[in-house]
């Protein structure tokens, strides 16, 4: 008979509640006593940061198949983005995952409808398979590492609820995918093509050092330059303003104006 489990309102396990369970875990094991040592060999490789928490599941997942009281328990002491769930919660989880997703992106086309009407460009439809198939993605490329995945996901609330900007998720989310090629070019079909994509960042920050430099018997240009930006990224000024405007002010030094334009959208150059 399965042990009766803890109360799940009880929200933070405790050493007792710890050394409990790995009694439980052994009482369950006695005539399989390998499958207990093997747990505890997860567990101490754990402990020691040999593997990380994904590895752990995975095996304790494998040890503990067909003891579903023991998954339960054992998720007390998980993180909530590495919980085990059976197919049915996972696919619960995994719907309401999508719909979270697609009214942020909702959002971000109706940032980017907004831009284009105001100068920024065509803007490209989105559909609600295309959120989901993408997000999917995301979940594949991070399965190792979940908590990768939940924090893409945090951003994108983050924007939905106006916390961040277009020009905000657009870095934190370059910086999540680094090497990721494919999932930074997925998701460039949902920014708005206003945004000021860097394809690298280190070219980026030398054309600034460039720009200080050229104009160091000159600070006011220099100045200039960075309020312009900073314009375009709290949304005051579009991206056919922000070139104008960089262009105007770098009208007699073509080469930085042609530097710029390598981390403006396509039709730029």
């Amino acid at each position: 008979m399965a042990p009766r489990l803890r109360s799940a309102s009880k929200k933070r396990p405790t050493k007792d509640d710890a050394l409990a369970f790995l009694k439980t875990v052994k009482e369950a094991f006695k005539d399989e006593k390998e499958k207990f040592v093997k747990f505890m060999e997860i567990l101490k490789n754990s402990w020691k940061l040999s593997i990380g928490f994904s590895e752990v599941v995975e095996g304790v997942k494998e040890i503990l198949r067909g003891h579903d009281y023991l998954i339960l328990e054992f998720n007390i002491f998980l993180p909530k983005e590495y919980q085990i769930r059976n197919a049915k919660e996972q696919e619960a989880a995994d719907r309401e995952e999508a719909r979270k997703f697609w009214g942020s992106m909702k959002a971000m086309a109706a940032s980017r409808e907004a831009q284009s009407s105001a100068g920024g460009g065509a803007s490209k439809k989105v559909t609600l398979r295309d959120a989901t198939a993408f997000l999917t993605a995301v979940r594949k490329a991070f399965a190792d590492e979940k908590e990768k995945y939940y924090e893409f996901l945090e951003i994108m609330t983050d924007f939905k609820n106006k916390r961040i900007n277009n020009y905000v998720v657009h870095v934190r989310v370059k910086r999540l995918f680094t090497g990721l090629d494919d999932l930074i070019h997925g998701f460039n079909n949902f920014l708005p093509e206003t945004t000021i994509t860097v394809s690298d960042q280190f070219m980026a920050m030398r054309l600034v050092v460039k720009i200080k430099d050229r104009f160091r018997h000159d600070e006011d240009v220099y100045i200039s330059f960075c309020d312009i930006l900073s314009m375009h990224r709290r949304g005051e000024k579009n991206i056919d303003e922000t070139f104008n405007m960089i262009s105007e002010l770098l009208q007699d030094h073509r080469d930085l104006i042609e530097e710029f334009k390598c981390f403006l959208p396509s039709r730029f150059r």
